[in-house]
């Protein structure tokens, strides 16, 4: 009797390592999905944004433009910028958690 219990015991174990493996696998795909995306949202909605803000300052500087425009263009940006750091705070808190599923009591 005590073989078996040792026995399942052991299967017990094991499966519950597949599964941390597991969970941590998924989180490192998740992290780095979303360090893809921070990426995406860093090329196509940031730079066009920056560069947009940028255009909208020179024609108000030069009179061709109105505040509300300079406005718009300064939300968009400040807009993109959140996307981008919001998505670049989950991939962090992400990468963090595998290094907790892997034991790490110490994260840099």
């Amino acid at each position: 009797r005590a073989d078996a219990e040792a026995r399942a015991a052991e299967a017990d174990l094991a499966a519950a390592e597949a599964s941390a493996r597991a969970a941590a696998a998924a989180r490192v795909l998740s992290a780095r999905a979303l360090l893809d995306r921070c990426a995406v949202v860093e090329r196509e909605l940031v730079t066009p944004a920056e560069g947009a803000l940028e255009a909208a300052r020179a024609a108000f500087r030069e009179g061709v433009s109105n505040v509300l425009a300079l406005v718009d263009a300064e939300r968009v940006r400040t807009d993109s910028l959140r996307d981008a750091l919001d998505l670049e705070v989950d991939a962090n808190l992400t990468a963090l958690e595998v290094l907790l599923d892997l034991g790490r009591e110490e994260v840099p």
